[in-house]
């Protein structure tokens, strides 16, 4: 069912029938885009699920132009794959033999500190600070 734009009756046909003006029922209303968000919420964001919004946000249209989200992105992408193989080496070498047992000591602890690296990078992303991580950040730099 329609409604007139002018008095906002329910019409039927191409006319309202209170006031006489036409109605155009086959033009639907126009949604407008939503803005885009503020660099700094984007950068914070891709960290949030590290490898998923990295690439979200670097093909996402409004986005994958602005250097910093890409540098961000970017960066958010390498230290997942720094920290997944980081850890993979240590489950490895947990299983040597004679240093075995320190290698697992290790790995105990590794998981908290990707968890306050991830919580580092989020902050300072969204405090607007360009925290360059040591090789990873460099790399990610000069892809941005």
């Amino acid at each position: 069912m329609a409604f007139c734009p002018k008095c906002g009756s329910a019409t039927e046909g191409s006319f309202c029938p209170a006031c006489g003006a036409q109605v155009n029922s086959a033009a639907a209303p126009s949604a407008t885009p939503a803005p885009p968000l503020d660099d700094h919420i984007v950068n914070a964001l891709c960290y949030l699920v590290w490898p998923l919004t990295g690439v979200l946000f670097l093909v996402l249209d409004p986005y994958k132009t602005n250097r910093a989200v890409r540098f961000h992105a970017i960066q958010s992408i390498l230290v997942f794959v720094a920290i997944f193989a980081g850890f993979q080496a240590l489950q490895f070498l947990a299983f040597t033999p004679w240093v075995g047992l320190f290698f697992s000591l290790i790995t105990l602890g590794y998981p908290i500190g990707a968890f306050m690296l991830w919580i580092f990078l989020m902050i300072k992303a969204y405090t607007k600070v360009r925290f360059v991580v040591p090789v990873l950040g460099a790399l990610a730099e000069s892809q941005a």
